[in-house]
């Protein structure tokens, strides 16, 4: 039986004539409850555009529980849509869990960027650059320590990519000499040369 969720056509005429918030979220709700979707059909609804446009429309409206009970239900059950659009979707929420000093879903939204930082780069730094802003120097250090050999040799960069990267573990390395010569009032003269 052919219906609007395995008919490509179908489901973006419908989605677009939906005008209610309400029954947007419905459908999308509906929608990712569906039986796992093939790249093609993904491609071919471009639902990573709509659904996009969706977190968009959310996050104005400060509606971040929404935003992540539906990336988690898609993470869950759609994994094609999920791997496709993940560095869109957690990336809205990335400020979220750093503003609401989430960790747990700070950590959980940075793991795959970190895993695919060089496809994704266009996302990975401001993701780095708003964990900078928010103060999180542990975390920031552990990313850039876990992705800067990866993005330093890859060659698919115009330019350094990774020379942001230096330049935060260079800050951390001279706020750690700085911190030490505050408590020990001993300045080490060969961690320069280091």
């Amino acid at each position: 039986m052919q219906t609007i969720f395995n008919n490509a056509d179908a489901w973006g005429e419908h989605l677009n004539a939906l005008e209610k918030r309400d029954e947007l979220l419905a459908f999308w709700q509906e929608t990712i409850a569906q039986p796992s979707y093939s790249q093609e059909f993904v491609e071919s609804t471009e639902m990573g555009v709509f659904l996009l446009e969706l977190f968009e429309d959310l996050s104005l409206r400060k509606q971040f529980d929404t935003m992540l009970n539906l990336r988690n239900s898609i993470k869950m059950q759609q994994p094609t849509l999920y791997s496709t659009e993940f560095p869109y979707l957690d990336g809205q929420l990335i400020e979220y869990a750093l503003y609401t000093k989430n960790d747990a879903l700070f950590d959980d939204l940075m793991e795959m960027m970190a895993g695919t930082c060089c496809e994704h780069i266009d996302n990975f730094l401001p993701a780095l650059r708003k964990t900078a802003l928010y103060g999180k120097r542990t975390a920031l250090i552990a990313l850039c320590e876990e992705t800067h050999d990866t993005i330093h040799n890859y060659e698919g960069f115009l330019w350094d990519v990774s020379r942001e990267i230096r330049l935060y573990l260079m800050s951390d390395w001279g706020q750690t000499v700085y911190e030490n010569y505050l408590q020990t009032s001993v300045f080490d003269h060969t961690a320069w040369q280091a």
